[in-house]
């Protein structure tokens, strides 16, 4: 992927100049943080040495999933809670949503009501949940508990709350 990616923005800085795409990709790199001498430094590279280039790691690209995470609206959180075996209670207190809400919401996935208490988690299970619970205190309750099981999925989505809103 990474010599995919060089060999993109090789070509749109390496870009016909009368479309302007070229100084456009150069100015959008430095704007991201790539110092100009390096833009220049690509852009003057060899398609042959591209491959060698993305070899030594020189791009990274990150994704914070944390930020993803507060693109679901409220229906969408609600079918990811279903999905995730959320209780009633978790459902009503969390996402606000009244138990007909619910039960209907239930109905169309085809997903009964869980029944009975979460599993207890282990000690081990409890320290990793509020260690995550704080390190992701800057997400909203809905998005920091799905964020929190995508870290534990082994762990019911009802077990983590009932240890997070301690």
């Amino acid at each position: 992927m990474n010599t995919t990616l060089l060999t993109a923005i090789h070509t749109a800085l390496n870009a016909d100049t009368s479309t302007d795409l070229g100084s456009s990709a150069r100015q959008e790199l430095v704007r991201m943080g790539a110092r100009p001498s390096a833009v220049d430094r690509l852009a003057n590279l060899t398609v042959s040495e591209l491959p060698a280039l993305a070899a030594r790691n020189v791009l990274q690209i990150q994704i914070n999933y944390e930020a993803l995470a507060n693109l679901h609206t409220l229906p969408e959180l609600a079918e990811i809670y279903i999905k995730r075996n959320a209780s009633n209670e978790m459902l009503e207190s969390v996402l606000g949503l009244s138990t007909r809400e619910v039960a209907q919401q239930r109905s169309v996935l085809g997903i009964v009501s869980v029944a009975g208490r979460p599993p207890r988690l282990t000690d081990d299970a409890i320290a990793k949940v509020t260690d995550l619970n704080q390190s992701l205190a800057h997400l909203p309750l809905a998005e920091r508990l799905i964020a929190i099981h995508d870290r534990l999925p082994y762990w019911p989505l009802a077990s983590i709350y009932a240890v997070a809103r301690t």
